[in-house]
């Protein structure tokens, strides 16, 4: 509805405004109206203690209260670092296998470093190469397979090269090869990981 404007008439008597039953009407109108914006219930209408979200409020009379009708957890805003189960915007967790990054937007970001013996024995040209089983991924992505980075270091030889074999699924790296130079059996050394992708499709 809109604003019922009370007509005031002609100064000073007031003579051709509304009368005062005509006035009032419409004031009483203005205050419903308003009343009713403010999330007031009941009869008679009893404003609330704490002006709704719905209304443009915070939903609670106390800065507690506040933040929970908000949303925002226990701090001014939202957790920067947390549980995204609780509305944080970003969370961080390790495991045996490494550790994960997820963000607000849906992205994920794990990482993997171990020390492995790999069995480079096997001929290639004037190389050798050897297989490494899928290794699992510290969390699960979901939507789009993750993009997948590996990288090879500390090994018995000073070139060493490492790439896919089979393709990466939502919870392991997939199969990996390493190539050398000399043959190379039960060679330790490290591997890092790093894969990018999204913990909500």
């Amino acid at each position: 509805m809109s604003k019922q404007t009370i007509n005031l008439g002609t100064a000073p008597t007031g003579v051709g405004g509304d009368t005062p039953r005509s006035a009032f009407t419409k004031a009483q109108s203005n205050i419903d109206e308003l009343y009713a914006a403010l999330g007031a219930s009941g009869n008679p209408s009893t404003l609330p203690s704490a002006l709704p979200v719905a209304q443009g409020g915070t939903g609670g009379a106390t800065q507690a209260a506040a933040r929970t009708g908000l949303g925002l957890g226990s701090a001014a805003a939202a957790d920067i670092v947390g549980l995204m189960s609780s509305g944080a915007i970003i969370e961080t967790g390790s495991s045996a296998t490494g550790t994960w990054t997820k963000f607000a937007d849906g992205t994920m970001i794990t990482q993997n470093r171990g020390t492995l013996g790999v069995n480079i024995t096997t001929a290639y040209g004037a190389l050798f190469y050897g297989v490494q089983s899928a290794l699992a991924l510290p969390q699960t992505f979901a939507g789009d397979l993750p993009k997948l980075w590996l990288s090879v270091s500390g090994g018995p030889v000073a070139a060493l090269w490492i790439g896919r074999q089979t393709v990466v699924t939502a919870a392991s790296t997939g199969a990996f090869i390493v190539m050398a130079p000399s043959s190379l059996p039960n060679a330790a050394m490290t591997i890092d990981i790093v894969a990018i992708g999204r913990w909500k499709a």
